[in-house]
């Protein structure tokens, strides 16, 4: 999902909006880490499919719009700049994710041994809750920080 639907992005905003994508992105990513996040000793492989493709949508949607929404009011000379300066931001953003999200994961582990699946899931769940607050603030943001529709310019 992630390598279908960031080269699609853009014309998906094009059509229904910076706003609604993003909504929909924070949405499938806050969903996907619910799910994760969820009890479930024997889940089976259809329900790590669904939740699998929720989360590729959410990021193949979600990378690509916020960085042209950071570039979009800047002059053409300045946005290279603040599109590589978003770029390097995220990606320091991911690897401390990353590194927080290890660190939970260890912390919980640490509290109980890993005799199954059930305890990884136990130790592991705090996380997702914390990735699934963070795609609700994407949503949030795509509400606080996009027109509510599409600017659709007319043809001379």
């Amino acid at each position: 999902m992630l390598g279908v639907c960031s080269p699609l992005a853009g014309r998906l905003a094009e059509r229904y909006g910076t706003r609604r994508l993003l909504v929909t992105a924070g949405l499938a990513l806050a969903s996907s880490a619910a799910l994760l996040a969820l009890p479930s000793v024997a889940a089976p492989g259809i329900l790590l499919l669904v939740d699998y493709l929720l989360f590729g949508l959410g990021v193949g949607l979600a990378a690509p719009l916020l960085i042209s929404t950071a570039v979009s009011g800047l002059p053409p000379d300045r946005a290279g700049f603040a599109s590589g300066l978003f770029t390097t931001a995220g990606r320091s953003g991911f690897a401390l994710g990353v590194a927080v999200l290890g660190a939970i994961l260890a912390a919980g582990l640490r509290q109980r041994p890993l005799s199954h699946v059930a305890a990884f899931e136990e130790a592991v769940r705090p996380a997702w809750c914390l990735v699934a607050a963070g795609g609700l603030a994407v949503a949030l943001l795509g509400v606080l920080i996009t027109a509510p529709r599409p600017v659709r310019s007319r043809a001379r």
